[in-house]
């Protein structure tokens, strides 16, 4: 929380105290239980795909079969949005976050009991309802507890939890039954839904609902703060953000209005780099990928290593996003992660054709081309796109932008995941890599010219980026007096 001091009859910032800001972090430590969940989800397939193809199995699965598992955890994201934005908008993002607990439930349950690879279709959809649940409202709820001076970081440190439950299954996927790790990753669906009820809500959302004195009571909570004025200077702030509750359909008009569908247009191409990128269908996929690669050490332990490096680049984007900014991390990710699908394609089309010689000397490239993916995105495409909507879009409209972009994020999801199979299968894995690379770096071109730097800048200020010369916003707020978001 920063500290001030009265000059002038003004409160002017002069330091920021970080022995107050734990509160904030405990909060954000709570709703990425979700995000944590999320990880477990998304990096399920690829110990657990590997162990469905293998002699182990409890059941035999197909190609295909194998496919549709990987790719119904994205259309239940598309349709998880939905339900999350709508009830963020009447609940609030707080208890919104704690319904998403019981999809990821439910879909680990099935796992436990599963026959057959229906159950598993099932069981990913539910999986995915609770992802796309949780990615519009947690984020909702962590941009709105935060401050100018520490949003970055706490996003980034929020949407790293996705990173670390990734690394979690790929230590303990390989080893342990299907039924096994679903039994212990549905105690972390339990541990959100228990902490998320000790924390306040969002003052954002009680202001919009009326409930000024719980606002107060939350921020005081948030900031540890006992001066009075300094709250209720932060809480005209609050108002000023607050002061318009659309309902559903007002707010997707609202959309329309400037700055809003440039903001649409610029955060959506951010999520489709962080979809084509490679990482995300990487993750379904990276056990089979390393043993197609031939690389010298055991497919499983390849994908621990490399799960544990994107860890330490997420922890790396915690402390350099309000550091550098989001656009430098933003373009030094889409960049090397364009270049490493595009080595791994080179190798892989090589390695087809004979032409790399002794194998010993060169099966170490697809270690280093993977990650050097799973660092890149951790260090920037990971948390940045999340960043831009708690920045980009005011409290009343910020739930349709989190639906619509999440919904847009899953669809195009499901289709990359679901033509990595066929396209491999058609065409071959170095045509795969190949065309997310060129993707890849064509996105990069769009970020360098159109996405502005909103580091440490309030919403109204993001806002006027926004802006072309011609358009005005309607409400002259002095930007100096919104310190925080």
């Amino acid at each position: 929380m920063a500290t001030k001091t009265e000059k002038d009859g003004d409160l002017t910032e002069e330091k920021i105290n970080t022995n107050k800001q734990w509160p904030q972090w405990l909060a954000v430590l709570s709703a990425s239980l979700n995000f944590f969940s999320a990880g477990i989800c998304f990096c399920w397939s690829s110990p657990s795909l590997a162990i469905l193809q293998s002699d182990k199995s409890p059941f035999p699965i197909t190609n295909d079969q194998s496919s549709w598992i990987a790719a119904f955890l994205p259309i239940g994201c598309a349709f998880g949005p939905i339900l999350g934005s709508y009830l963020s908008r009447y609940l609030g993002p707080k208890h919104s976050t704690i319904i998403s607990a019981f999809p990821y439930l439910a879909g680990f349950v099935l796992i436990i009991f599963a026959t057959g690879p229906t159950w598993l279709y099932v069981s990913r959809f539910l999986s995915g309802i609770g992802v796309g649940f949780g990615q519009t409202a947690a984020p909702i709820y962590v941009a709105e507890i935060a401050e100018n001076h520490n949003r970055g970081a706490l996003m980034s440190f929020f949407v790293l939890w996705m990173a670390v439950g990734g690394f979690f299954v790929s230590c303990i996927g390989p080893y342990v039954s299907l039924q096994t790790m679903a039994e212990i990753s549905a105690i972390f669906p339990v541990l959100l839904l228990a902490t998320m009820l000790l924390v306040p809500d969002s003052p954002y959302y009680l202001m919009r609902i009326g409930k000024e004195e719980k606002a107060i009571k939350s921020l005081k909570w948030l900031r540890r703060q006992k001066n009075d004025m300094i709250i209720h200077e932060e809480l005209k702030c609050v108002k000023k953000m607050s002061m318009d509750n659309f309902s559903t359909l007002e707010c997707i008009k609202h959309m329309k209005e400037t700055p809003n569908p440039k903001a649409l247009a610029i955060v959506n191409v951010t999520y489709f780099a962080q979809q084509i990128c490679g990482a995300v269908v990487v993750v379904f996929y990276q056990e089979q990928i390393y043993e197609i690669s031939k690389v010298p050490i055991r497919p499983e332990v390849a994908v621990i290593m490399s799960s544990f490096i994107g860890n330490l680049a997420g922890i790396l984007s915690v402390l350099f996003v309000d550091r550098w900014g989001r656009k430098p991390l933003l373009l030094i990710s889409t960049l090397g992660c364009g270049l490493s699908t595009g080595l791994l394609g080179t190798y892989l089309f090589l390695d087809e054709r004979n032409a790399l010689g002794p194998v010993e000397y060169v099966n170490w490239i697809p270690i280093v081309a993977l990650n050097a993916l799973q660092v890149f995105f951790a260090f920037g495409l990971s948390p940045v796109p999340s960043t831009q909507v708690g920045e980009f879009f005011s409290s009343n409209v910020k739930e349709i932008a989190f639906c619509l972009l999440s919904v847009l994020a899953a669809l195009e999801g499901f289709i990359i995941t679901k033509l990595f199979q066929i396209v491999k299968d058609s065409y071959g894995l170095p045509t795969v890599f190949w065309g997310l690379s060129a993707l890849t770096l064509t996105t990069l071109v769009f970020m360098y010219w159109k996405v502005p730097e909103t580091k440490g800048k309030s919403f109204l200020e993001i806002q006027n980026m926004l802006m072309t010369p011609d358009d005005s916003i309607e409400d002259d707020m002095k930007l100096q007096e919104i310190k925080r978001y």
